[in-house]
């Protein structure tokens, strides 16, 4: 007979496995426009409770406006992705680095991750870098591929890297006026968001 204690971890993981199947079957639904205009009114909230240097960049006028906007755009049905690349360019405007959202994103059960980790895929073990408006490899540790420090990246999938690059330029924050740091990130994230986008 199998102990309570033995019960109740099989327990636990059947519920974590199904609310993670739960949670990646959600990724491309439509949110409501009711639902995303809430969802914004929470996201300034928050930033007004939270941030101390909310308007130190961009008045408080200005910011109000910018959510506001936001929430006129918005008139039909978004994913969740689609509405993060509407969000984030709004927070972005607050200019402070270490404030900024990320999109939902699929999850992995622990052995997903270790398979993965333990895989050829061109994302795990290549590092990015932006330089004037291109993408390059940085670092490589994939001890089987041609691919080389220096190499620029001309395309991710059937996804071209130039239209990439335009379409995510503005999800990323960097501190006040500075966008050195947000081009910056833009390289080192891009394998990561363009996970986001096409999980």
């Amino acid at each position: 007979m199998k102990s309570y204690k033995t019960i109740l971890v099989l327990a636990a993981l059947t519920l974590s496995c199904n609310s993670l199947k739960k949670h990646n079957a959600t990724l491309n639904d439509n949110i409501a426009v009711e639902d995303i205009h809430k969802d914004i009114d929470y996201t300034y909230k928050q930033l007004q409770k939270w941030q101390p240097s909310l308007y130190e960049f961009i008045s408080k006028e200005k910011l109000d406006a910018e959510f506001q906007s936001l929430k006129k755009s918005i008139n039909k049905p978004l994913t969740s992705f689609e509405f993060y690349t509407k969000l984030a360019p709004v927070v972005g405007k607050i200019g402070q680095g270490h404030t900024f959202v990320y999109p939902k994103s699929k999850r992995f059960t622990k052995k997903e991750l270790e398979n993965y980790k333990k895989s050829k895929h061109p994302f795990n073990g290549l590092e990015f870098e932006a330089f004037d408006n291109k993408i390059y490899i940085s670092q490589n540790r994939l001890k089987d591929s041609t691919l080389q420090p220096f190499d620029e990246i001309i395309a991710l999938g059937n996804e071209n890297m130039d239209s990439f690059l335009k379409e995510s330029e503005n999800w990323f924050s960097s501190d006040g006026y500075n966008t050195t740091f947000k081009k910056r990130t833009q390289g080192r994230k891009i394998d990561r968001f363009f996970q986001f986008k096409h999980h």
